[in-house]
């Protein structure tokens, strides 16, 4: 995710309980082959074609911000809603990195 984020951040993470991931949002997830925690921005959601797959319902397209050196949707697949642990909002430690996410969308 560098250069948005980087090896030893701390995040702060929260829940979307009123509102849905959009494209642009950087998510935590469970990865979907490894069950560990995994961070990438979102860039497709149900019924967007990105990368020539067709996102499926309640599921989300996701990638890393270092497109070249990223192993995300276009490797496994678009990764189910059910595995979605939250959103990143902002970074609360790294020397001199501390501050707020901000959105990208392409």
């Amino acid at each position: 995710m560098a250069p948005t984020l980087v090896a030893g951040d701390r995040i702060l993470v929260t829940r979307f309980l009123t509102d849905t991931p959009a494209r642009g949002d950087i998510i935590v997830f469970r990865h979907p082959v490894g069950n560990e925690l995994t961070v990438k921005r979102i860039a497709g959601v149900a019924g967007d074609l990105v990368e020539a797959q067709l996102v499926p319902s309640g599921h989300l397209f996701v990638v890393g911000d270092n497109r070249g050196a990223s192993w995300d949707s276009r490797h496994w697949g678009p990764v189910p809603d059910s595995l979605v642990v939250g959103r990143a909002r902002v970074v609360l430690w790294h020397a001199g990195r501390a501050g707020r996410i901000f959105k990208w969308v392409e």
